[in-house]
């Protein structure tokens, strides 16, 4: 990344709005709301709940108000695409900031509010692990039926360089993908695919019913 005064202020500025803001509106709201409950112990059982709640309005309001993130190339300084691919990475980051990532995913209904309030076309059926990663969830599809195993990490970017390809993945219906594995930019996977486990698919494309074994394709 090209690294000077205005792009470092930036990035700055972005972590602490975009990281940080979200949980400090989000408790503040929850603490609020909670004061209208009489009972300690109400308060106690609805905390977790609401807030969850508070947070993924938060993340979704924060979202709508940034740049669209579109696919393209940028260079990592200060234009419209690298503005759009940082701001929204900021916000993803978020929920880990705050501590609330594994909290949101210990439910199917909080998880898919959560992906969708921040862009990404996931069904309520999918399956996932507590422990998966999405990136650049407003350029990412998955339909429905499709079962994400422990360490999945999906990513609509890659940096080379001083620029940045931001693209689509998508991910048909019915679809295993086995734990440790990378799906990155450009990748396609058909309907009813399996994705044994440790694989990097980048810019790759599985068609439907087609099966990769464990390790069968280890590197980018």
């Amino acid at each position: 990344m090209k690294v000077n005064k205005r792009t470092t202020f930036f990035v700055d500025i972005c972590t602490v709005l975009l990281s940080y803001g979200p949980p400090v509106i989000s408790t503040y709201v929850t603490i609020y709301l909670l004061q209208m409950v009489d009972q300690l112990i109400v308060q106690v059982i609805l905390f977790p709940l609401v807030l969850q709640f508070c947070f993924v309005s938060s993340i979704f309001l924060f979202r709508i108000s940034l740049p669209k993130l579109k696919p393209g190339v940028y260079e990592t300084n200060f234009n419209k695409g690298f503005v759009a691919w940082y701001s929204h990475s900021m916000l993803t980051r978020s929920a880990r900031c705050f501590g609330i990532h594994y909290l949101i995913h210990c439910t199917a209904t909080m998880r898919w509010l959560y992906w969708r309030a921040l862009g990404a076309k996931i069904p309520y059926d999918m399956s996932t692990s507590i422990k998966v990663t999405i990136h650049d969830a407003a350029v990412i599809t998955i339909l429905s039926g499709t079962t994400l195993s422990e360490d999945v990490n999906i990513s609509g970017h890659l940096v080379r360089g001083d620029k940045i390809l931001v693209a689509p993945v998508k991910i048909g219906k019915n679809v295993f993908i086995g734990r440790k594995t990378y799906i990155g930019p450009r990748t396609r996977i058909g309907d009813n695919a399996w994705i044994g486990m440790g694989n990097t698919l980048t810019g790759a494309v599985i068609t439907a019913n087609q099966r990769v074994k464990s390790h069968e394709r280890d590197k980018a």
